[in-house]
């Protein structure tokens, strides 16, 4: 159960319900839900606020050039990870915000970002 779900659950425990009219019960769910949500979207916000947006299009160094599907949270460790999509063969992929962020040195010996933002 979602912390959302299980304050509704929680804030209707004991409630006796043929005393409430659909729009008051309803009323009341609404409540416990935009008490919530902010604080919901601002923890998500917080983890996953990182300058990459969905539809955005980004070239690896080798030269592939990737869509961006969505960001996440790995579920065991919370790392935040990118999800995108190779735009040539279709196959999607998850990788390490920290990865994603990462240089390397390429064949020349110089330094360059791992992913380029084009669009």
């Amino acid at each position: 159960m979602t912390p959302l779900k299980r304050k509704v659950y929680d804030s209707l425990t004991g409630i006796i319900f043929k005393d409430l009219t659909k729009d008051d019960l309803a009323e009341r769910i609404i409540k416990i839900i935009d008490e919530n949500t902010m604080e919901v979207k601002s923890e998500s916000n917080d983890k996953l606020n990182f300058g990459i947006v969905p539809g955005e299009t980004w070239r690896h160094y080798k030269g592939g050039t990737y869509k961006i599907i969505t960001l996440a949270n790995h579920s065991e460790t919370k790392e935040p990870l990118v999800v995108y999509q190779s735009i040539s063969f279709g196959s999607i992929y998850a990788r390490p915000l920290s990865m994603w962020e990462d240089t390397i040195e390429n064949k020349r010996g110089g330094i360059e970002p791992r992913f380029t933002k084009l669009s």
